[in-house]
């Protein structure tokens, strides 16, 4: 069985979610990019509270550079 090219994006990020790193940024933008109601966001594995926070700590830059120093924690993205 074929898969189109979104019903892709989200079975890799589903696999990488078991065995492998994210760019929250990049995968937010992939995230949404995907969330155009042709595919169940459910198949790549993360839940509602999940997506939501990652939502919240890949603010754009100048938002979080406002709140802090403008680093990064490299294990999650977070603003130092």
């Amino acid at each position: 069985m074929w898969l189109d090219e979104a019903q892709e994006k989200a079975a890799n990020i589903a696999l990488n979610k078991l065995s492998g790193e994210f760019d929250l940024p990049q995968l937010k933008d992939l995230i949404e990019e995907l969330d155009t109601g042709e595919i169940d966001l459910d198949v790549i594995g993360f839940g509602a509270d999940e997506l939501a926070e990652l939502m919240e700590q890949t603010k754009p830059e100048e938002e979080s550079t406002k709140e802090g120093s403008g680093e990064k924690c490299e294990a999650c993205g977070r603003p130092l």
